[in-house]
């Protein structure tokens, strides 16, 4: 299978297998989900341009259950190779629910899953990602470094010190003393690791290198029009641990492009890139947009770039609920959005909603049924389709030290929804309550996790894992004095700051989006520098 997927990849990444070191970097899920994350091809990428350093790949197994059942050995995608060839083994993780994968990646790979256990001949295990750039503490007892934040400016450091002929013990030493690195060995106390800014977006890789009809996008040129985000959602954590908000010079002349950002159309050139691409005959995908940026000319380029659906998530049905999560986005909004899509010719609009929100009450849960099938029965030209996530508290956000509601709970309230937006003809579907407190769990986690992960990886079962731990630890309300596991990270923006959005959130007063450079009040734009 590695054979026949690498005839099938148009790779364009400069590589060169006879470089000194050599860094295998490793996607914690299938080869077709990974080929299709964008930073993982993006670090793919910069690791190679580095003079001194090749990067091969790594994913997990499709069929990870037989390579344990054989004690087949797990090998480098491109080469072939065992994992103790390489200087490094890195992982890119975006998603909580990856970590058990990274043990199992790690375990079929020869490599003892425990730092304590690895000795000089293993490589150093070097984990990054928006995961834990806000909260590497439940990974502490396997990785050896973490790179926290932006990677483009460091990666380059990362490799001249793996190319140094010194120590393991040494080069550890080393990539501790590097901006950006937390390296639990060689962690003082007290010490704060200062997330990683690229300010330059543009001197750096944009779009993926690897293109492959296997896929999760099929062989669409992936392209980041923007880093971060400028709204404050106050349940988001990208939108904390990636200020500030900023924006690329998007050029491309790929036949088929999927645009990626936060919030595509909130580029200031958003009209002009898309208008770009459909001019030549191009078609693009988007990653997401907000509802109140879907004009009528943006759905018209939407159809003829050739998408037929437009996805928004609305999050909350009342504008209560939306006024305490600080989407600020009106009932008008959101049905200008999908009147623009039905007159553009677009034929499905899909509903992102979440439950369990601070403050949530009954009547926001049943506005959430009311406001879609009002949407349904207006615009009978479309299909409406809504979905259902559950809110986990999360890490840096105004909302990290809310509860996460109750299993029971939640479950009754999606059987209410799935019968009342049944009535409108809906399509309804909706996350597990079971899985969300997993993640809820690993989200707000710190090191006495590693057992839990140990096994979750072992047994493949996380829910039946998180039975042997007292999980309410990690999911009951936080007191405001208290101190957290994952604040050894300065994420740039003050927890005062996040307190006092909080306090708002309790008001149901809004917040305005940012304005990158305009202001310093949560301290990301002004120590970013």
């Amino acid at each position: 299978m590695r054979n026949r997927r690498l005839r099938a990849e148009i790779n364009r990444a400069e590589r060169n297998p006879a470089a000194e070191r050599s860094v295998l970097l490793c996607f914690p899920n299938v080869y077709s989900l990974g080929i299709a994350s964008l930073g993982y091809q993006m670090v793919y990428e910069m690791f190679n341009a580095c003079p001194s350093t090749y990067c091969d790949r790594c994913f997990l197994p499709d069929d990870a259950d037989e390579y344990r059942r054989t004690e087949k050995p797990l090998l480098s995608f491109e080469t072939g190779k065992t994992f103790s060839s390489f200087d490094a083994v890195a992982f890119s993780v975006s998603f909580e629910p990856d970590y058990p994968n990274i043990l199992t990646v790690l375990r079929l790979g020869g490599v003892p899953i425990y730092r304590k256990d690895r000795t000089v001949e293993h490589p150093i295990v070097i984990i990054g990602g928006i995961a834990v750039t806000f909260n590497p503490e439940p990974l502490t007892a396997f990785a050896d470094a973490f790179v926290i934040g932006d990677g483009e400016e460091v990666l380059p450091k990362i490799a001249e010190i793996l190319r140094r002929d010194i120590s393991k013990e040494d080069k550890l030493r080393a990539l501790s003393e590097l901006e950006g690195l937390y390296v639990p060995e060689f962690y003082e106390p007290g010490k704060k690791i200062k997330r990683l800014v690229c300010r330059n977006l543009d001197d750096y890789p944009a779009s993926s290198c690897v293109l492959t009809e296997e896929g999760e996008f099929g062989e669409t040129t992936l392209i980041e029009v923007g880093r971060g985000c400028m709204r404050g959602c106050r349940f988001c954590v990208a939108g904390y641990a990636t200020r500030p908000a900023r924006f690329r010079k998007v050029e491309t002349e790929a036949q088929r492009c999927g645009l990626v950002s936060a919030a595509v159309f909130d580029h200031p050139k958003a009209a002009e890139i898309c208008r770009g691409i459909t001019d030549r005959g191009g078609e693009f995908t988007l990653s997401s947009v907000r509802a109140e940026t879907v004009t009528a000319e943006m759905a018209a380029l939407m159809k003829k770039a050739g998408l037929r659906t437009l996805t928004v998530a609305p999050e909350a049905g009342s504008q209560r609920l939306r006024n305490v999560i600080n989407k600020c986005l009106t009932e008008e909004d959101i049905f200008a959005a999908a009147r623009n899509a039905a007159e553009a010719g677009l034929t499905t609009v899909k509903l992102y909603y979440m439950i369990g929100l601070p403050t949530e009450t009954e009547e926001d849960v049943a506005a959430i049924a009311d406001l879609t099938n009002r949407i349904a029965k207006e615009f009978k030209s479309l299909t409406i389709r809504a979905s259902v996530g559950c809110f986990v508290p999360k890490p840096f956000t105004p909302f990290q030290r809310c509860a996460m509601e109750g299993e029971k709970s939640l479950k009754k309230k999606i059987a209410y929804l799935r019968k009342e937006t049944a009535k409108g003809g809906v399509k309804f579907s909706f996350e597990s309550p079971k899985a969300a407190h997993v993640q809820a769990v690993l989200a707000r986690g710190d090191g006495d996790l590693a057992s839990f992960l140990e096994e979750w990886s072992e047994t493949g079962n996380g829910t039946k894992a998180l039975r042997k731990i007292d999980d309410d630890k990690y999911t009951r309300q936080r007191d405001a004095g208290e101190a957290f596991p994952w604040e050894k990270i300065d994420m740039l923006v003050s927890r005062d700051y996040l307190e006092r959005e909080y306090e708002k959130a309790l008001r149901e007063e809004t917040t305005t989006p940012c304005v990158f450079g305009k202001c310093n009040a949560c301290g990301a734009c002004g120590r970013e520098k």
